[in-house]
């Protein structure tokens, strides 16, 4: 990826580098190629990698289930196999969104893609909160909308926050030649002391089994994939309890004292994925997305600052200082605030300056708006009448 700075705008102007990324190993007869496409972020930035995916006559495919690994720049795993959305409407396009770790370096990405793959779709029916604090209901978690259902950590007797519910999702059914069962997730969670586990109900063991991809304040949108490969599927879908799969949302550090977390369920689904027909097809690819720590003396503009302080409460307003109104002509009077913000450990002035039109001028000595002239008329006339009413009582 390349970018040229604007000075003018104070944006960049960047043009993406395409990764061509072709089959590395094929199953069936597809000769197609995945694109990988990645960018350059800042920390706490949204990320996305997004791929285009096209059959062997460039034909885009709609209906493949891919799979995206994402390493963090030490090549330890940050997600695994984690689903990618298909944009509706879309010519073969899928994406993974997330929010910029303060890691810098080169984040490698590979993405596996199957087909024929077709899928359900099964909402939350009940929730129920073992340790936490519940706000909103599990209808909310039924559209991708920013209504939340929330749960916050609840303080322990002996100290410490936890936090641990479960949702359940009934009636749910194993289609023919199910490849796997994706739970697919939307929220925020508001501490950055420590992440949110995922864990999915095992009917046969009696057990909790631990999901691979879990919630932090990085992952707007987390997803997990069990394939039949590695599971039963069989065993995650109770036979004798409605067809119900139960999904488990938890912290594991009870110790922590620092800052109760909300976690805000935006969107929650499982998802049976199945082939269609003949044969699956896979297909693989792979790119990579560059992390950089923005240098103090780059100017970065007031709106994506302001944005970070509205999206990511952990960014810290350091100081608010307001200047003087002062009086830029006759008729204008500027307003403005400075303020120190903080990413990590670079930190930034910003003003906010605002320009106020002066009806009746702007007064240069005291650097305010002139008020209307009947302002003065009515004073004078207050005046008047309290002369006259102090004459008359003590006369």
């Amino acid at each position: 990826m390349k970018c040229k700075y604007d000075k003018r705008t104070q944006t960049y102007d960047c043009v993406f580098e395409e990764f061509d990324i072709r089959k590395i190993r094929e199953v069936g007869m597809i000769k197609g190629g995945i694109n990988v496409y990645g960018t350059d972020y800042y920390p706490s930035e949204d990320g996305r990698v997004f791929i285009q995916l096209l059959d062997e006559d460039g034909k885009p495919i709609d209906d493949a289930l891919c799979l995206l690994d994402l390493f963090y720049p030490d090549k330890t795993i940050w997600f695994y196999e984690a689903p990618m959305i298909w944009l509706n409407i879309s010519k073969g396009l899928y994406y993974f969104d997330f929010i910029v770790p303060d890691q810098e370096g080169v984040y490698m990405v590979t993405v596996q893609c199957f087909y024929v793959i077709d899928e359900t779709f099964d909402y939350a029916d009940s929730v129920t909160v073992t340790h936490g604090v519940e706000s909103g209901s599990v209808q909310d978690t039924w559209k991708d909308d920013n209504v939340y259902y929330t749960v916050s950590e609840k303080l322990l007797a002996g100290g410490g926050y936890a936090l641990d519910f479960y949702f359940d999702f009934y009636n749910v059914s194993i289609p023919s030649n199910v490849t796997g069962m994706t739970v697919y997730w939307v929220g925020r969670w508001t501490s950055s002391e420590e992440i949110v586990y995922f864990e999915v109900y095992d009917w046969c063991t009696g057990s909790w089994v631990d999901l691979v991809n879990n919630i932090s304040t990085n992952t707007p949108t987390v997803s997990n994939f069990v394939s039949v490969d590695e599971y039963n599927i069989s065993c995650l879908v109770s036979g004798t309890d409605s067809g119900t799969v139960r999904v488990r949302l938890r912290d594991k550090d009870w110790s922590e004292k620092v800052e109760a977390g909300d976690l805000m369920t935006d969107f929650i689904d499982v998802q049976m994925k199945y082939a269609t027909y003949g044969q699956i097809n896979n297909i693989r690819g792979g790119g990579e997305v560059h992390v950089h720590s923005p240098a103090v003396s780059e100017l970065i503009s007031s709106d994506v600052w302001r944005r970070y302080l509205e999206l990511y409460p952990y960014i810290k307003q350091v100081t608010q200082t307001v200047d003087p109104q002062v009086c830029l002509d006759n008729n204008t009077l500027l307003s403005y605030i400075n303020y120190t913000f903080c990413i990590g450990n670079t930190c930034q002035d910003v003003s906010y300056n605002t320009t106020i039109p002066c009806q009746y001028g702007c007064d240069m000595q005291r650097n305010k708006c002139k008020e209307p002239p009947y302002i003065k008329w009515i004073i004078v006339l207050a005046i008047v009448f309290g002369v006259i009413i102090l004459v008359k009582v003590f006369a």
